[in-house]
């Protein structure tokens, strides 16, 4: 189970105007673009997260492909918190 689960699910929830719990079925590695991730609402995403997290992406980082998966989400989120390799402050 991803860390972070229930707070992407969330922010999925409010970028593709959904519900959580029909969300919630979703496997980590899902391609989100079958549910209606384009890459504007992969910006909003990632906005969304920045807010959250309180971090900053890289300019390399703000693709798509970063953030078409739970699992990918998740994974991006660790590599900006005191989880990953980056700490922003």
């Amino acid at each position: 189970m991803l860390k972070h689960r229930e707070k992407i699910l969330e922010i999925l929830a409010k970028s593709l105007e959904s519900d959580v719990e029909q969300l919630n079925g979703i496997d980590d590695n899902y391609d989100l673009s079958l549910i209606g991730l384009t890459s504007v609402i992969a910006i909003e995403i990632i906005v969304y997260l920045e807010n959250e997290f309180d971090i900053f992406i890289d300019e390399e980082d703000l693709f798509t492909d970063n953030v078409n998966t739970l699992g990918k989400i998740d994974e991006l989120i660790a590599k900006y918190t005191e989880e990953g390799v980056k700490i922003n402050g």
